[in-house]
């Protein structure tokens, strides 16, 4: 009798251990990340959004043509990447660029109506050369909203960032989510949805940060609010900017070492 208890106590044990491990497994499993993509490694080069491409009038060239006499002065810690949601910071948003970033010898290469295409080829014509700034943040693809598919725009936002990740090593990345757009259809705002999500896969939170702030900027109605946005739904107020610089600030406070003057 006393050899059949023993046994059943080891098997008892023997089962109790394999269930802890199983259990421990899961729980690993469970908070294991998904794995991080790379982003130059793009399957699809052909489509419009990755092959550079400069924009075609005069006020988009000399545009260019200041950033690079500005960058030949050094001195740059600071970059914002994108479209007209980030050239506006020199407009609706210049008093919050100047209480949040004028101190960080901050540069903005924003442009209206640029997608990632135009941002390309502007990085491979002497925008980023000679700089070493810490951080560049990249704001891009909310003008890919119709005629492009969410494969075409995340390839577009990746290769941007392959392309700053080449050209600065050093420096680290915050990809900003394409904001809501009022004047998006249902199908547009869900494909734009699914680039946000898609283009995420690139950050390791060591060089690549990704911040979703989408929701920050509808109202309780989930539609885009009025008060963070012009009359087009689309490009942000002052209240936009104060509320754009308010969610990035954690981010770029920590990696730039210190927090706003």
């Amino acid at each position: 009798m006393k050899r059949l208890i023993d046994r059943l106590v080891i098997f008892s044990i023997s089962v109790i251990l394999a269930a802890c491990c199983v259990a421990s497994n899961l729980q690993k499993s469970k908070g294991r990340q998904r794995p991080v993509e790379n982003p130059c490694a793009i399957v699809d080069h052909e489509h419009t959004a990755v092959i550079p491409m400069p924009r075609e009038h005069d006020s988009w060239m000399e545009r260019h043509n200041l950033i690079l006499d500005r960058n030949k002065l050094g001195d740059v810690e600071l970059v914002f990447i994108g479209n007209s949601l980030t050239q506006r910071w020199e407009k609706q948003g210049v008093k919050v660029w100047n209480e949040y970033y004028a101190k960080r010898k901050a540069v903005n290469l924003g442009f209206d109506g640029d997608g990632t295409q135009n941002v390309l080829w502007r990085l491979d014509h002497g925008e980023i050369d000679g700089i070493s700034p810490k951080l560049v943040v990249v704001m891009i693809g909310s003008n890919h909203v119709n005629g492009y598919t969410i494969k075409e725009i995340s390839d577009g936002i990746k290769a941007v960032c392959c392309r700053i990740r080449t050209k600065l090593s050093k420096a680290k990345i915050l990809l900003v989510s394409i904001l809501p757009r009022g004047d998006a259809s249902a199908a547009a705002a869900y494909r734009l949805s699914k680039t946000n999500e898609e283009s995420s896969k690139i950050a390791d939170n060591r060089m690549i940060f990704y911040l979703n702030i989408s929701e920050k900027f509808l109202d309780e109605n989930g539609n885009v609010s009025s008060d963070l946005t012009t009359i087009d739904g689309v490009h942000l107020s002052g209240n936009g900017y104060q509320r754009l610089a308010e969610e990035m600030e954690p981010i770029i406070s920590k990696i730039m070492g210190r927090k706003r003057d």
